[in-house]
């Protein structure tokens, strides 16, 4: 079987999860212990392709960023957790490191219209800016 170029990017793994998660709750039954099998296979492959840095190499917009917020999304809507998934543990400690030592390239991933969930600045309190999640 052909496999289309962008299956090894976490953008695709990640909307795969999100579709059959989608289609299983839609069609309850469904071809079920097929479902349930991808969903596995495709969280594994997700926590397997995890870079060192904790990142996900992607195949567009701002690559690593974008990945690591696709990936997460996708292994959360799998069910993997902080409690049971350690790439859901450090996946975070990538856009921490972005916000802390590269702010223009996340500010510029995260205010992008093309980001997967908007975001903007926010000072309380005097402390420096952190990222809250508009949409």
């Amino acid at each position: 079987m052909d496999l289309p170029d962008g299956w090894r990017y976490a953008e695709c793994t990640a909307s795969a999860i999100d579709a059959v998660i989608l289609f299983t709750k839609l069609h309850l039954g469904h071809r079920k212990q097929e479902m349930e099998n991808f969903i596995r296979k495709a969280a594994q492959f997700m926590e397997d392709i995890q870079m060192p840095d904790d990142s996900w190499y992607g195949n567009w917009g701002i690559c690593f960023t974008y990945a690591t917020w696709f990936a997460l999304r996708g292994l959360a809507a799998a069910g993997k957790t902080y409690h049971n998934c350690l790439a859901v543990c450090f996946g975070p400690d990538f856009l921490t490191y972005l916000l802390e030592n590269e702010p223009r390239t996340f500010k510029e991933a995260v205010t992008s219209p093309e980001a997967p969930f908007q975001y903007q600045s926010t000072t309380l309190w005097g402390f420096p800016p952190y990222y809250t999640r508009i949409s």
